[in-house]
C-alpha cells in the first residue's frame, strides 16, 4: 500500500486519475471510502491506481522496488 500513496506516482496517471488518486490519498488509502467520496465503485478505484503503477513502471518508477524508486 505505501508505493500507492507515493505522490511521485500522481505524474503518471491521466487527469481522472489524478483525480482519483488526490482523494484516494485523502482517504488514507481506503478504496472503499474513496469510491464513495467519488460515486464509484471501490473496484474503480483500485484499477485506476494499478494502471497508474503500470505506466509508472513501464518508464522506469517503480517506488518500494528501489531504494531511490528508479
Amino acid at each position: 500500500m505505501t508505493d500507492e500513496l507515493d505522490q511521485g506516482l500522481r505524474q503518471y496517471g491521466t487527469e481522472r486519475q489524478q483525480e482519483v488518486f488526490d482523494a484516494f490519498v485523502a482517504n488514507g488509502g481506503n478504496w472503499t471510502r474513496t469510491g464513495e467520496a467519488l460515486g464509484i465503485a471501490a473496484r474503480t478505484v483500485r484499477h485506476s491506481i494499478e494502471r497508474m503503477r503500470k505506466r509508472a513502471a513501464s518508464q522506469g518508477y517503480a517506488p518500494g522496488h528501489f531504494a531511490d524508486g528508479v
